[in-house]
C-alpha cells in the first residue's frame, strides 16, 4: 500500500522560504512537526487523527491557541467543519461539524478561494468580510485563513486564531502555514486513498465469503435434488441452512409441507392461511413476490402475524408453482437468508415441476385404461396388470361419475382439472378421461356418498353452461367399469330426453334403478300419457305439492313411514294420510301394489327430469340415509 502514496516532500518554494525565516522560527522544530505529521501517514493512522495532529502542530509553531480544519465537499461547492482545537488544546469536533465555509456572502471564503493564498484579517470585528454573528459568538480578533491546495485545487481551508484575543501574524508564520496546509492537503488525498482501498479489500472479502456461502448453498440444495429428496426433506434443509421454520405452499396457497429448527417447539408459518391472507397488508406483499422477486412482509399482530416473513415465488418458466416463506423467528433475516430462499426456490420449482410432470404422465396412463376398460374390450388379465402397474387397485369400490354438456354452449373442464377438485373433496382412487359422452370420472367416495362428493364439487370445477352429472351405483373389479359405463349412458340418455331445465345437478344412477329400462325407450307423448293418467288429478288438486314431496320422501326413504315423517318433520299418521289422499286421486294402491309404485315413481321421475318439481325440495339430495 506504501507504494502508492503521494510524496511526502515539502515543495521546493515551500522549502525555500522556511529556510529564508530560519531567524523567525527553529528550523528544527518545523522539520520535527514535518516529521510527525508524515510518520502518521506513512503508520496509515485515521484522516481525522491526522488532522488533529497538523492542527495541533500548525497552532503550536505560528503560536495560536485555536485553529480549525474545513474540508470541501465537490456537489455543493462548499466547506464543512471537520476537526478543531481550541486554547486548551482540546478537540471541538462536534461543534466544528456544525460550521460551514462558502456560503453566499462569505466574502472571506470567496477571497481565499480567488487568489489560493493565505488571507490574514486584522481587525475581524470591522472587517466586512467576515460574517458579524460568528466573529461574535467565536470571539474572533484577528484570523487567518489558509487554503489547502492539491495540485492546483483547493480540497480544504485551515482558519487559525488566538480565541478572544488579536494576533499580528507575521510573514513567516503565512509561509509555515502555507506548507503546513500543503501537506494536509497530502495528508488527506493520501487517507482517502488508504481509505478507499481498506473499503474495497472489505467489500471484496465480504463478497468472497458471500460466494463462499451462496457456493455451499447451493452444494448442499444440490445434493438433496441429486438424491431425490422429497418436498418435506428440501424444506429441512432450508430450515437447517437459516435456521429458522419454513413453509412450503402450491400455487393455490395449500401448506405442502413445513419444517422447524430441532430445538423448541414446532412453528409453522401462518402467512397463507385464508385469515391472514386476505389482509389488505399481505395481500400487497404477496402481489409484489412476481418473478422471482423475494419480498419482506412485516408483522400484524392484529391477525396472528407476529414475526416478519421472506416470501419467495417458486416458478419455472413464468409459471407459479408456490411459494417459500421464511419466518423471522430465532434471529433476523440476514443477506444469506435471502439467497438460501432464492437458491431453494429454484430447487423446489425443479422438484414441484418434476412432480408433477410424473403424476401428469400416471394420470395420462391412468385415463387411457380408464377409456379401455369402460369399453368391455380389454383383456381382464392383462387390464388389471396394467391398473396395478399405475397404482389402480381393481378390486376398490368405486362410482363412474359422467359429465355430459346439456347444450352446445357449454364447456367442460380437462380431466386433470376434475381429479383435482374430486381429490380436494375427499375423493379417492380418482381417474378421469375424455370421451365423446364428456368427461368420464371413476372416484371412490370415502366418507360420503359419491352424489354428495359429486354436488359439492361441481361449482367449484366453474363449469361453462348446463350439465349433467351422473353418477353409477357402486362396482368393484375390472369388468365393472363397463357395466358402470352402461348405466351412466342410459341415464344421461333419460335425462336428455325429458329435461326441461330444471333436472337435478347430480343424478344417480340408483335413483332410477330398473325405471332407466322403461324410460329408455319412452318418448314424450308416452311420458305425458304417464303422468296425465298416474298423476293428473293429484297435480290439479289443492294439496299437490305436499302429496308429491311426501310420495317422492317415501320412494327415496325406502318406503318408510317412520323415516320419511322424521325427514318431512311430521307425525307418522301424517305421512299415512297424504299417500292415503295420493291413491284416492291417483286411483292407485300406491302403498302395497308394486305396478302401480312403478307407475307413480316413473311420473315422479320425468317430472323430476322435466324440471316440474323443481321448486320441491329433493329428498334424493337431501336425505341422509337414502339408499343412493
Amino acid at each position: 500500500m506504501t507504494e502508492l502514496m503521494v510524496p511526502l516532500a515539502a515543495p521546493t518554494g515551500v522549502a525555500r522560504r522556511i529556510q529564508d525565516h530560519r531567524s523567525s522560527r527553529s528550523t528544527a522544530r518545523v522539520v520535527e512537526a514535518f516529521s510527525r505529521v508524515a510518520g502518521a501517514m506513512i503508520a496509515e493512522r485515521p484522516l481525522d487523527e491526522v488532522l488533529h495532529l497538523v492542527v495541533d502542530q500548525i497552532t503550536r509553531l505560528v503560536g495560536v491557541r485555536r485553529g480549525t480544519i474545513y474540508l470541501g465537499d465537490e456537489e455543493s461547492g462548499r466547506y464543512q467543519g471537520r476537526v478543531g482545537q481550541d486554547s486548551r488544546h482540546h478537540a471541538t469536533d462536534a461543534a466544528v461539524r456544525r460550521l460551514t465555509m462558502g456560503l453566499p456572502g462569505d466574502r472571506f471564503t470567496q477571497e481565499i478561494l480567488a487568489n489560493r493564498r493565505a488571507l490574514v484579517v486584522a481587525r475581524a470585528d470591522t472587517d466586512e468580510r467576515l460574517f458579524r454573528y460568528m466573529v461574535k459568538a467565536f470571539g474572533v480578533r484577528s484570523i487567518m485563513g489558509v487554503p489547502m491546495l492539491l495540485r492546483g485545487r483547493v480540497i480544504g481551508i485551515f482558519t487559525l486564531d488566538d480565541e478572544d484575543r488579536r494576533h499580528v501574524f507575521t510573514d513567516a508564520e503565512r509561509d509555515i502555514a502555507s506548507a503546513f496546509a500543503e501537506l494536509s492537503a497530502v495528508a488527506v488525498a493520501q487517507c482517502r486513498t488508504t481509505a478507499e482501498l481498506r473499503e474495497s479489500l472489505a467489500a471484496q472479502a465480504k463478497q468472497n465469503q458471500q460466494l463462499r456461502h451462496a457456493a455451499a448453498i447451493d452444494a448442499r440444495l444440490t445434493e438433496l435434488v441429486v438424491a431425490g429428496a422429497s418436498l418435506r426433506e428440501v424444506a429441512q434443509g432450508i430450515t437447517d441452512l437459516t435456521g429458522k421454520p419454513c413453509a412450503v405452499h402450491d400455487a393455490e396457497h395449500n401448506l405442502l409441507v413445513s419444517a422447524s429448527p430441532p430445538l423448541g417447539e414446532p412453528v409453522v408459518p401462518r402467512l397463507l392461511e385464508p385469515g391472514v391472507r386476505d389482509h389488505p397488508q399481505v395481500r400487497e406483499a404477496l402481489q409484489r413476490a412476481t418473478g422471482r422477486q423475494s419480498v419482506i412482509v412485516e408483522p400484524a399482530p392484529a391477525i396472528g402475524l407476529r414475526w416478519r416473513c421472506l416470501v419467495a415465488p417458486i416458478v419455472v418458466r413464468e409459471q407459479r408453482y408456490g411459494t417459500l416463506v421464511l419466518l423471522e423467528h430465532g434471529g433476523r433475516f440476514t443477506a444469506q437468508d435471502t439467497v438460501v430462499s432464492r437458491r431453494a426456490a429454484t430447487v423446489l420449482a425443479l422438484g414441484l415441476s418434476a412432480e408433477r410432470r410424473a403424476a401428469a404422465a400416471e394420470t395420462d396412463a391412468r385415463a387411457t385404461l380408464l377409456a379401455q376398460l369402460v369399453t368391455g374390450a380389454a383383456d381382464p388379465v392383462v387390464a388389471t396388470r396394467r391398473a396395478e402397474a399405475v397404482g389402480l387397485d381393481p378390486d376398490h369400490r368405486r362410482h363412474l361419475c359422467l359429465l355430459a354438456p346439456a347444450d352446445a354452449a357449454t364447456t367442460l373442464p380437462d380431466a386433470h382439472r376434475v381429479i383435482d377438485v374430486l381429490e380436494a373433496h375427499g375423493g379417492r382412487q380418482t381417474v378421469a378421461c375424455t370421451v365423446p359422452d364428456g368427461v368420464l370420472v371413476a372416484v371412490s367416495a370415502e366418507g360420503r356418498t359419491a352424489t354428495d362428493l359429486l354436488a359439492h364439487a361441481l361449482p367449484r370445477l366453474q363449469l361453462g353452461g348446463r350439465v349433467r352429472a351422473v353418477v353409477s351405483s357402486e362396482f368393484t373389479g375390472i369388468r365393472g367399469f363397463a357395466r358402470a359405463h352402461a348405466e351412466v349412458r342410459d341415464v344421461v340418455a333419460c335425462v336428455a330426453r325429458f329435461d326441461g331445465g330444471g333436472a337435478p345437478s347430480v343424478l344417480s344412477a340408483e335413483r332410477l334403478g330398473s325405471a332407466r329400462f322403461f324410460l329408455r325407450g319412452m318418448n314424450r307423448n308416452d311420458a305425458d300419457d304417464l303422468i296425465d293418467r298416474v298423476l293428473g288429478a293429484v297435480l290439479a288438486g289443492e294439496q299437490a305439492d305436499q302429496l308429491i314431496t311426501t310420495a317422492e320422501a317415501w320412494f327415496a326413504l325406502t318406503r318408510s313411514v317412520r323415516r320419511t315423517a322424521d325427514w318431512l318433520g311430521v307425525h307418522e299418521n301424517t305421512v299415512r294420510n297424504r299417500l292415503e289422499r295420493l291413491e284416492q286421486l291417483s286411483g292407485l294402491a300406491v302403498r302395497t301394489d308394486a305396478d302401480a309404485q312403478v307407475d307413480v315413481r316413473l311420473a315422479l321421475l320425468v317430472l323430476r327430469m322435466r324440471g316440474a318439481l323443481a321448486h320441491l325440495p329433493d329428498p334424493w339430495e337431501r336425505a341422509p340415509d337414502h339408499d343412493s
